[in-house]
This record gives C-alpha cells, structure tokens and sequence, in this order.
C-alpha cells in the first residue's frame, strides 16, 4: 500500500510539475510573439508609405517582409539641394536579428543621405560604420543607392552587391550591376 501511495504522490507531483513548464513555456511564446510584433510595428513604421514624386520619372515599390519581420528594407530623402536619395537594403539573414541590423541600417542611410554625400561616399561611410559589427556578427548586407537630380535628369548609382537595377529610358531597359561587394565584407569599399 506504502508503494502505490508513494507512486500515485509522484505521478501527481510529475504531473504538476509539467503542467507548470507548460505554463511558462505558453509564458515564453507570449512573449516572443509580442516581441515579434513589437518588432514588425517599428520595421513598417520605418518604410515610407509612397514612392517620391519626381519630375520626368516614374517611381513604383512594394514592401513585405518574406516573415513577420525581415531584413529587407528601403528608403528615400529630399535633399536641401533639390535632389532625390534612395536606397534599397538587404541584410542576409531572415527574423529578429536581420530586422535589427536593418533598421540600424537604414536610419544610417537616412542620416548619410542628408549630408548630401555623393552615393559612392554614403556606402563608403556606411561600410566603415558597419563592417566591425557586421564581421563579428557573420552579417553582411547588400545596398543601392541612388541619387536623382531630377533638374538635370541625371541618376547616379552606387551598388554594394544589391541585384541589378532596372532603368528604363524611353522604352529601353538598362541594367545597373552591383559596384562593390556587399557591405560588411571588406574592410574599405
């Protein structure tokens, strides 16, 4: 009898104890969607919600991450000089970690284009910004930037590794190839 109450005391108590990782493992999830979801909010607040509006040219964009949060992103600013800075961003990776390190790169972007840096200089100053912390993280990150100045008609493009971009001037696609690698994976670009 001593044996079969000792058994049943310790199924319940096994019983309970399960029940209670149970409990914070539901905890934990919670958590982690919310976190998630914290996370999407702040990754679409900071992509603009329309293409900029430029003389003489036609801007379109689509937005979504392949998951709940990713580490695609894009951009533009007006610059004090009339011209148009955009960029478009992708650190590898999928989830948290590439949302992180594309916010931080965006906002980057944001702040060299406001310099009125050429878009040569603003991936070479976002790659000696960012290649330390990329290195150490086994990141990297593909990056177009491109310069409009739509009184001249003029774009200027730079490429650390993005995929080609399409230009199309008066019915003729033009491809624009990547310029550098991606940034994080050399020292100076």
């Amino acid at each position: 009898i001593d044996v079969r109450i000792l058994q049943r005391m310790a199924e319940r108590t096994a019983s309970q104890i399960l029940a209670a990782h149970l409990a914070q493992s539901r905890q934990r999830e919670l958590l982690t969607a919310r976190e998630l979801q914290i996370a999407s909010h702040i990754q679409r607040s900071i992509q603009p919600s329309k293409a900029p509006n430029v003389a003489h040219l036609e801007v379109a964009s689509y937005w979504q991450p392949a998951k709940s949060v990713g580490g695609d992103a894009w951009g533009w600013v007006k610059r004090s000089n009339g011209e148009i800075g955009c960029f478009i961003l992708d650190v590898s990776g999928k989830g948290l970690p590439a949302a992180l390190a594309a916010v931080s790169l965006h906002t980057a972007l944001k702040m060299a284009l406001r310099l009125e840096l050429s878009a040569t200089q603003v991936l070479e100053q976002v790659n000696e910004e960012f290649y330390d912390i990329y290195d150490r993280s086994d990141l990297l990150a593909t990056v177009c930037v491109m310069i409009i100045n739509p009184e001249k008609r003029c774009l200027h493009q730079a490429n650390a590794g993005h995929l080609p971009t399409l230009i199309r001037v008066n019915g003729e696609w033009t491809r624009l190839q990547a310029t550098v690698p991606p940034i994080g994976t050399l020292p100076v670009i």
